[in-house]
């Protein structure tokens, strides 16, 4: 797996069913990344820097909300939560909520050895680069952490593939929802 995978991708995507942001040309130079690579004290793996770099970095996906509603408070189990892939950025301009530099302050002083890369939807947990460049499911409440065992741009392209699988899944309950309500009120009315 490569960029030009991910990049092969985008030029495929369904613009019908996903949302797509990303750094374009805000994305930043080498010697920026450097020196916020030196201001935190970790220099991030290759692949994380080449995507970055590309017009790619800070890349949100997300199911449109017209598809998938976005959950309120009701109970809905946590699957349903996760619509979007949002990879953190330090491109001029990034939205906050997909800003590297604020994902770094949220995490715990007992976590300084986690750099957070990557979230789904509105789920708490994290993926976090470890000090060794290993990709790690980081859980905010627990402090739980789970190694995962992929290259970058593999992550990335499978949890993609896992956002199309939920999506359908999605899609899928609310129709036979829908059907179960018609069946209700035709039943009703005879």
């Amino acid at each position: 797996m490569s960029l030009r995978d991910l990049q092969e991708f985008v030029k495929n995507y369904n613009i019908a069913v996903y949302r797509l942001m990303a750094s374009g040309r805000s994305a930043p130079s080498e010697s920026r990344l450097e020196q916020f690579e030196e201001s935190i004290g970790f220099r991030f793996p290759d692949e994380f820097r080449e995507l970055t770099l590309s017009p790619l970095g800070g890349l949100c996906l997300q199911v449109c909300d017209d598809l998938w509603p976005r959950p309120g408070s009701t109970e809905v189990e946590e699957w349903q939560r996760l619509y979007s892939l949002n990879l953190f950025g330090i491109a001029a301009g990034v939205p906050e909520w997909l800003d590297l530099r604020e994902e770094l302050a949220l995490l715990p002083p007992e976590e300084s050895d986690l750099v957070p890369f990557l979230s789904r939807g509105c789920e708490k947990e994290r993926y976090c680069f470890d000090l060794d460049h290993q990709l790690v499911r980081w859980c905010p409440a627990t402090g739980r952490r789970e190694l995962i065992k992929n290259s970058f741009y593999g992550f990335l392209l499978h949890e993609i593939a896992e956002l199309e699988v939920r999506r359908q899944r999605y899609m899928d309950e609310a129709l036979t929802a829908s059907k179960k309500a018609r069946k209700r009120t035709r039943s009703k009315v005879c």
